[in-house]
């Protein structure tokens, strides 16, 4: 490698560090890994990596949040950086970043030569609260996301992605589990610590946890995550031969996972169930609605087992 005091056989490249290293380096931490001004010029004019900010380097297929981020001058937080961890959040959520208290000169997240101006704050929310070193990584832990969600967000938000975090952590991917959520909370401000009650691990996407809240708030039962014989697991329960299904735009969108979801209602019908299929942006956009088709299933079970039950009564005993 031409400039690199480093080059040899099996040689890191200046790529192959930055990405070791986090994804986004610093200039001098390239030098101090042997790498020469010259190695690291070649590598940004091979389009190997690329400038984020004066001094700092990152290379082609970084998240584009986290770059933004670096790029004004701070880290990920919140549903920006639980999305990076595979932990579900809202797809039209805002980009939050955390900054140092005395952080200035903050660049634009799509020039980083310009000052960051009001126009930025459409998309990207910055907060001055941020207590790690500068440069410590470009994303918060998922214990810091979930606490900020607590102290920012509301309630339906914070609670999606929790339960998301404790599902994930209990499949052996990254989240949380019910120490790290019980650390969350003891942080969190006095007025959500009545949230605690509402969360429920067992969702699998943030619309189910949204359909089970509908449900809490407005006196309707709702068991999550229901093995029913014949059919598989469903969503949700929501009276005795009732069921709720989340669909979402990035969740069963596949053809098989369609095909797979049409057979369970197939067989659910046989048994005598009935499914009702919610859109997570039919949930998002228009609750009541959703509420509203929940409540008529439940009255309509009612109905038929107080009907089937007098029948069963007047006909007595065989």
């Amino acid at each position: 490698m031409p400039g690199c005091a480093i080059a040899g056989a099996g040689a890191p490249s200046v790529a192959g560090s930055v990405r070791e290293d986090g994804l986004f380096v610093p200039r001098r931490e390239l030098r101090r890994r042997g790498f020469t001004d010259g190695a690291i010029d070649a590598a940004l004019s091979e389009h190997r990596i690329f400038r984020v900010r004066q001094g700092w380097f990152s290379v082609p297929d970084a998240p584009a949040a986290a770059v933004e981020a670096v790029r004004i001058g701070g880290r990920l937080t919140g549903e920006a950086a639980l999305e990076t961890y595979g932990i579900w959040v809202d797809p039209a959520h805002r980009v939050e970043i955390v900054v140092r208290p005395n952080a200035n000169e903050l660049r634009r997240p799509g020039d980083r030569r310009a000052r960051r101006v009001a126009a930025d704050r459409g998309r990207w929310r910055v907060f001055w609260s941020d207590v790690a070193p500068s440069g410590e990584t470009w994303w918060v832990t998922i214990e810091q996301a979930l606490g900020h969600l607590l102290a920012t967000a509301d309630r339906l938000t914070a609670i999606r992605c929790i339960d998301s975090a404790l599902n994930r952590a209990k499949n052996g991917s990254p989240g949380i589990d019910e120490a790290g959520l019980a650390r969350v909370f003891a942080a969190a401000p006095r007025r959500v610590q009545a949230w605690r009650d509402d969360v429920d691990g067992r969702a699998e996407s943030g619309g189910e946890t949204q359909a089970r809240l509908l449900c809490r708030d407005n006196g309707l039962e709702f068991e999550p995550q229901i093995e029913v014989p014949g059919v598989g697991r469903l969503d949700g329960r929501i009276g005795p031969h009732s069921y709720v299904e989340v669909d979402g735009e990035r969740w069963h969108d596949t053809e098989s996972s369609f095909r797979r979801d049409r057979e369970r209602d197939v067989a659910s019908t046989i048994r005598g169930d009935r499914v009702l299929r919610l859109s997570y942006p039919l949930l998002r956009t228009d609750p009541a609605r959703c509420l509203a088709a929940m409540v008529a299933l439940v009255e309509r079970d009612r109905r038929e087992s107080a009907g089937s039950k007098a029948r069963r009564k007047r006909r007595g005993p065989a």
